[in-house]
């Protein structure tokens, strides 16, 4: 449906972004597949790279690059077709919220790690997040 698409764009976006936090700058590339690896469950290991394509050809192209998008289909997440592995939105919005969980449990008792998020979010390239009112010049 119209929302299954959007929702792999979210997942590659919190994924690089949580990746900023953990790691901070520097190659995105690097630190994205860095961030999968460590924080996702196992299984997506050998897809990281993978992965880190399907971001760039979401967000710049809205493509699906080496993979096949489905949704309510979780007997064919992370089985091969074709040449191209499929992937299942709930099962990936699953593997998210597990790999943000376990980030955010090291972030919770890590002052080293807190202080990384701090400077990421702080960081203007960082994607800084202000909430304040809007004053128009007239």
């Amino acid at each position: 449906n119209d929302s299954a698409f959007l929702a792999f764009i979210c997942i590659v976006t919190a994924t690089e972004a949580l990746s900023g936090y953990r790691y901070g700058g520097g190659n995105l590339n690097k630190r994205f597949v860095r961030f999968v690896r460590a924080y996702f469950p196992n299984a997506y290991a050998v897809h990281a790279e993978d992965l880190y394509a399907l971001r760039k050809k979401l967000v710049h192209a809205f493509s699906t690059g080496p993979f096949q998008l489905t949704h309510h289909r979780s007997d064919m997440h992370l089985l091969a077709t074709k040449g191209q592995v499929i992937l299942n939105a709930e099962d990936m919005y699953g593997a998210l919220l597990s790999a943000a969980q376990k980030y955010f449990a090291e972030l919770d008792a890590s002052d080293d790690l807190q202080r990384k998020m701090v400077e990421r979010l702080d960081d203007e390239g960082g994607g800084s997040i202000s909430v304040g009112r809007i004053v128009v010049a007239r």
